[in-house]
Order: C-alpha cells, then structure tokens, then sequence
C-alpha cells in the first residue's frame, strides 16, 4: 500500500513540474486571513502595486500584474517523489529535514519583471503593518519581535551532496526541481518549482519583491543566463516600478499522523 502510495504521489508531482499545472491535494489546507488589501507601500522610492491576499487553501498574492502562490508540501509528499526519481536513502533522509514550497509564478501583464529570490524574505512574529522602507525587508535583519527563517539557495547544495557522495544524476534532478535564484518573465508568462527553507513549527510570512523592467530587456536581449542575474541598467535605475508582495498565515506542512 506504501509503495503504491509512492508511486501515485511521483506521478502527482511529475505531473506538476512537467506540465507546469499545479494540482492541490485536498489534504494541502492553509487557512489565511479574508481578503485583506495590502496598503501602498514605498520601496526603493516607488510606490509599490497594491494586492490581495486571498483567503483560500492555496496562500496567494495577486494584482493586476502577478499571481504569487505557494504551496506547502509535506515530507512524506516529497520523499515519495525523490524516492520516484531514483534518489538515494540518504539524500531523502537529508531533504527530509527542511520545508518545502511549490511557488507557481504568472506574469499577468504586459511588462516584464524580475524574479530574484535574494529579495524574498520569510520570518516569524508580530506582523508589520507600516512602510516598508529602502530594502529593509530583504537585508535579512527581521523587525523587533521577528525572526528570519532562512531559505536555502541552490549554491549550498552542491557541497553538501559532495559531502554525501550524491550520484550526478541525482543531482541534477533536484536542481531541476527548484526555482530558478533569477528569472525575468515575460508578458503572460508563467513560472514554478521548489524553495525550501529551514524547518519551523510557527507560521511564516513571506515579503518578496518584483523589478518591472521599464526597458524590456530579458535573459535573451541582455546575452545573460538566468542564474547569473538581472540587466546592470534595471539594477541602477532608482526609477524603476517594484511590486512589494507579502503573504501572511503560511506554515511548513506536517505528515498526517503528525498533526
């Protein structure tokens, strides 16, 4: 029954990051505040988009320019899948210890925008409701009360899987599975795949922000690979438009017989 199980959960999630798609498993329950507007906010000098975080089952932010949803995914779900790909005991074993988020990102406009994952923070604590001030809420120093829970960027594994004697194949399946650190999206564009942060029992809320590309460049135009970065000229233009985006109420999901 076990393996049986396995084997439809690596057929859900293969089916999730080959088609782009993103199904919930009816077990996947997070419970987020009514829709709440998220106040104007300042950033960088530019008055950030409004949004909307829904009250749903799957924690979303959402105006007219970008739909931000992540998904919380329980250990057993992702075991299940690397046991699929082929991955050894001991790299499920070590996967097994962290937190784990589907993120599906759209492109809703006829902008393009940047994905840099450096700018995304989660913490735990009281909740901030006043200005979000020049890049504070990416510099990694939470506000009083709050704690930063860290995310592990795809440069920490490699060392780590050397460490475990990790096959390549194996490796190169599971930075298949991750999002990309940089990513610009072009008009209508969408986007997924894994975060995985460090473990915590209380609940996150992630603040993340969007460059809008005023001189539509992109990973093609710019001749740069998306894990290398974003066009110099947006990086130095302090006139650019910046989507602040913030979703309260997300948790680490928990194994059924854990909750």
């Amino acid at each position: 029954m076990l393996n049986q199980l396995r084997v439809q959960s690596g057929i859900f999630y293969a089916r999730i990051f080959l088609t782009g798609v993103i199904f919930i498993p009816a077990c996947v329950h997070t419970a987020l505040a009514a829709d709440t507007p998220l106040a104007d906010t300042p950033l960088s000098g530019v008055k950030a988009k409004p949004g909307l975080v829904k009250a749903s089952d799957k924690p979303t932010y959402e105006n007219e320019m970008i739909r931000l949803r992540l998904i919380p995914r329980t250990t057993d779900q992702m075991a299940a899948f690397f046991e699929a790909r082929g991955f050894p005991d001991v790299m499920i074993n070590e996967l097994s210890r962290y937190c784990f988020f589907t993120v599906g990102i759209k492109n809703k406009s006829k902008k393009v925008f940047w994905l840099e994952l450096e700018k995304w923070q989660f913490f735990t604590g009281p909740l901030f409701t006043g200005p979000l001030f020049k890049g504070q809420p990416f510099k990694g120093q939470p506000f009083k009360g709050q704690q930063r829970i860290a995310r592990i960027p795809r440069t920490q594994w490699p060392a780590k899987w050397a460490q475990l004697q990790i096959p390549r194949p194996a490796q190169a399946t599971f930075r298949w599975t991750l999002l990309p650190e940089r990513l610009d999206f072009q008009p209508d564009e969408s986007e997924g795949g894994n975060i995985i942060l460090e473990r915590s029992s209380s609940p996150l809320t992630l603040t993340a922000s969007f460059a809008v590309d005023s001189l539509g460049t992109s990973r093609f135009s710019a001749g740069i690979a998306p894990e290398v970065g974003s066009p110099g000229a947006r990086d130095n233009d302090t006139r650019r438009e910046i989507i602040t985006a913030r979703i309260d109420g997300l948790r680490c999901a928990q194994n059924q017989e854990s909750q």
